[in-house]
Protein backbone atom coordinates (compact mmCIF):
# COMPACT_ATOMS: atom_id res chain seq x y z
CA UNK A 1 0.00 0.00 0.00
CA UNK A 2 2.94 2.33 0.46
CA UNK A 3 3.71 2.24 -3.24
CA UNK A 4 2.84 5.12 -5.55
CA UNK A 5 1.47 2.72 -8.18
CA UNK A 6 -2.31 3.27 -8.22
CA UNK A 7 -3.08 -0.03 -9.94
CA UNK A 8 -1.13 -1.95 -7.29
CA UNK A 9 -2.88 -0.05 -4.48
CA UNK A 10 -6.29 -0.88 -5.90
CA UNK A 11 -5.32 -4.54 -6.23
CA UNK A 12 -4.15 -4.67 -2.61
CA UNK A 13 -7.39 -3.00 -1.46
CA UNK A 14 -9.46 -5.51 -3.42
CA UNK A 15 -7.56 -8.37 -1.79
CA UNK A 16 -8.06 -6.92 1.71
CA UNK A 17 -11.77 -6.39 1.09
CA UNK A 18 -12.35 -9.84 -0.39
CA UNK A 19 -10.52 -11.62 2.42
CA UNK A 20 -12.70 -9.98 5.11
CA UNK A 21 -9.69 -8.25 6.63
CA UNK A 22 -10.65 -6.61 9.93
CA UNK A 23 -13.85 -8.67 10.17
CA UNK A 24 -15.35 -7.26 6.97
CA UNK A 25 -15.35 -3.63 8.10
CA UNK A 26 -13.52 -2.59 4.94
CA UNK A 27 -16.44 -3.76 2.78
CA UNK A 28 -18.57 -0.99 4.25
CA UNK A 29 -16.02 1.65 3.20
CA UNK A 30 -14.96 0.01 -0.07
CA UNK A 31 -15.95 2.92 -2.32
CA UNK A 32 -14.26 5.46 -0.07
CA UNK A 33 -11.02 3.47 0.19
CA UNK A 34 -10.88 2.99 -3.57
CA UNK A 35 -11.35 6.74 -3.91
CA UNK A 36 -8.29 7.29 -1.72
CA UNK A 37 -6.30 5.05 -4.06
CA UNK A 38 -7.39 7.05 -7.12
CA UNK A 39 -5.24 10.09 -7.93
CA UNK A 40 -8.18 12.22 -9.05
CA UNK A 41 -10.62 11.41 -6.26
CA UNK A 42 -8.48 11.28 -3.13
CA UNK A 43 -8.87 14.98 -2.32
CA UNK A 44 -12.66 14.65 -2.18
CA UNK A 45 -12.55 11.46 -0.14
CA UNK A 46 -11.24 13.16 3.01
CA UNK A 47 -14.43 15.19 3.32
CA UNK A 48 -16.53 12.17 2.36
CA UNK A 49 -14.91 10.08 5.07
CA UNK A 50 -15.73 12.68 7.70
CA UNK A 51 -19.24 13.66 6.56
CA UNK A 52 -20.40 10.90 4.19
CA UNK A 53 -22.17 11.59 0.92
CA UNK A 54 -25.50 9.81 1.27
CA UNK A 55 -28.60 11.96 1.29
CA UNK A 56 -30.40 9.90 3.91
CA UNK A 57 -29.35 8.04 7.00
CA UNK A 58 -25.59 7.55 7.36
CA UNK A 59 -25.89 4.46 9.55
CA UNK A 60 -23.36 1.87 8.37
CA UNK A 61 -25.67 -1.07 9.01
CA UNK A 62 -28.52 0.39 6.97
CA UNK A 63 -26.41 1.19 3.92
CA UNK A 64 -24.59 -2.13 3.91
CA UNK A 65 -27.86 -4.06 4.17
CA UNK A 66 -29.55 -2.07 1.44
CA UNK A 67 -26.49 -2.18 -0.80
CA UNK A 68 -26.77 1.50 -1.66
CA UNK A 69 -24.17 1.94 -4.39
CA UNK A 70 -24.72 5.69 -4.89
CA UNK A 71 -23.54 6.83 -1.47
CA UNK A 72 -20.39 6.53 0.57
CA UNK A 73 -20.19 6.01 4.29
CA UNK A 74 -19.30 8.44 7.01
CA UNK A 75 -16.61 6.81 9.12
CA UNK A 76 -18.25 5.41 12.25
CA UNK A 77 -16.44 5.88 15.56
CA UNK A 78 -16.19 2.15 16.27
CA UNK A 79 -14.58 1.53 12.84
CA UNK A 80 -11.85 4.18 13.13
CA UNK A 81 -9.19 1.84 14.50
CA UNK A 82 -9.65 -0.52 11.55
CA UNK A 83 -10.00 1.94 8.67
CA UNK A 84 -7.74 4.89 9.51
CA UNK A 85 -4.40 3.01 9.29
CA UNK A 86 -5.25 2.05 5.70
CA UNK A 87 -6.33 5.60 4.84
CA UNK A 88 -3.11 6.98 6.33
CA UNK A 89 -0.99 4.58 4.25
CA UNK A 90 -2.83 5.58 1.09
CA UNK A 91 -2.43 9.30 1.83
CA UNK A 92 1.23 8.86 2.70
CA UNK A 93 1.85 7.23 -0.66
CA UNK A 94 0.27 10.27 -2.37
CA UNK A 95 2.53 12.59 -0.40
CA UNK A 96 5.66 10.62 -1.29
CA UNK A 97 4.62 10.48 -4.95
CA UNK A 98 4.29 14.26 -5.13
CA UNK A 99 7.46 14.97 -3.14
CA UNK A 100 9.50 16.03 -6.18
CA UNK A 101 6.90 18.57 -7.24
CA UNK A 102 6.46 19.87 -3.69
CA UNK A 103 10.14 20.72 -3.09
CA UNK A 104 10.22 23.13 -6.03
CA UNK A 105 7.18 25.18 -4.99
CA UNK A 106 6.36 27.86 -2.45
CA UNK A 107 4.57 26.92 0.74
CA UNK A 108 1.17 28.03 -0.60
CA UNK A 109 1.50 25.89 -3.72
CA UNK A 110 2.76 22.92 -1.66
CA UNK A 111 -0.32 23.05 0.53
CA UNK A 112 -2.61 22.97 -2.52
CA UNK A 113 -0.81 20.01 -4.12
CA UNK A 114 -1.65 17.68 -1.24
CA UNK A 115 -4.98 19.18 -0.17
Amino acid sequence: MNTSDVKLQKTVLDCLIKTDYKDGVLKIYQKTLQGFADDEQFKDMIQTLVHGSSTGNNDAANVSKKGDKGSTQKLQDHHRMDVLPIVIKLLLSKLIKKKGAINKKTIYVRRNIVF
